[in-house]
Parts: C-alpha cells; structure tokens; sequence
C-alpha cells in the first residue's frame, strides 16, 4: 500500500488534466467539463496526505472513496443516454468515458492494495 499515494496523485494530476482538456479544448462554454479537475484535485491531496505514515489509511481510504465517486457519477449520467439510445459521441461524453475509466482503474488498484495489505496481516 505504500505505493497508493504516487498512483493517487499519479491519477488525480491525470484527472485534472482531462478536466483543464475538457474545460479549455470544449471552448470554455461549461463549467461542468472542469468536474474531472475537481475530482483529480481532491485525490491528488488526499494522496499527498496519505504520504505521511501517520495518515496512510486515511488518506488512501480518502483517495480510493473519491476514485470510487468518480467512477459512479459520470456512469451515472452516461448509462441512461445509452439505454435510451440517446448517446451522441462529442466532446463530454468522451471526457466522461475516460473519466470513469481513469478512476475505474484507480479504484480497483485501490481495492487490490487494501486486500494485499488485509492478506498480509493474517
């Protein structure tokens, strides 16, 4: 696990770039193409913090929580336009797609870290 913080701020500097990718090559029109930033800014502190050893579990829990939030949410929004076959490729719904990817990933190293660490004790 003490390899969590670098992949947390690894995907969080990832996430705030999609977000500023979204925001600025988007044309500046929403302010919703900045989420992805949000989410990478808190993962990227919450990994920082997770670097002292003090705050190692609650920073990586911190992280693979908002990973998690940041896989459900713009699932969330791009389930139901494609079940309704209302899914149109453009600018968002690829930012989302790679957003839910990224943190996809990101959760499930997570996930895999902490059964390691769990194994290990017993």
């Amino acid at each position: 696990m003490q390899n969590m913080p670098l992949k947390g701020m690894i995907t969080g500097s990832t996430l705030i770039l999609l977000g500023l990718i979204g925001y600025f090559g988007g044309g500046r029109t929403s302010l919703t193409a900045l989420i992805p930033s949000l989410f990478g800014l808190l993962i990227f502190l919450s990994s920082l913090f997770a670097q002292k050893p003090k705050y190692l579990k609650l920073g990586s829990s911190l992280a693979s929580s908002l990973g998690l939030l940041g896989f459900l949410v713009p699932l969330r929004r791009l389930l139901p336009q494609i079940s309704q076959g209302e899914f149109e490729l453009g600018f968002a719904p690829i930012a989302m797609i790679l957003m839910v990817a990224i943190c996809g990933v990101f959760t499930f190293s997570c996930i895999r870290a902490f059964r390691a660490v769990r194994l290990k004790k017993n």
